[in-house]
């Protein structure tokens, strides 16, 4: 399962390197230190909205776009979903889902 931190990361340093930045550049443009981007791309940060539209200005990049692109990747690594099964307990008819 692919958490909304990873697609985020994955997205934004992709996005940063198709324009040729370094994280030194983005961060400063974006009013973060290098070291805290460094952390979103890598997926180990959650980001909060306010930082995600200083990074997505950085980039020139409007957030709707920046979302968008992460819902692809999301959509890309599977389904999200664990798989739920049902089970009856013949004895007590109880549901038990597992």
């Amino acid at each position: 399962m692919s958490l909304l931190r990873s697609a985020i990361g994955i997205v934004l340093r992709r996005l940063r390197l198709q324009q040729g930045r370094t994280l030194q550049d983005v961060a400063e443009a974006a009013g973060v230190s290098l070291a805290y981007l460094s952390e979103i791309e890598r997926g180990r940060k959650e980001v909060s909205s306010e930082i995600l539209a200083g990074i997505c200005r950085a980039l020139g990049l409007p957030l709707t776009d920046l979302l968008e692109q992460v819902r692809s990747e999301l959509l890309r690594k599977g389904p999200q979903r664990p798989r739920v099964r049902m089970m009856i307990c013949a004895r007590s008819r109880l549901k038990v889902t597992v």
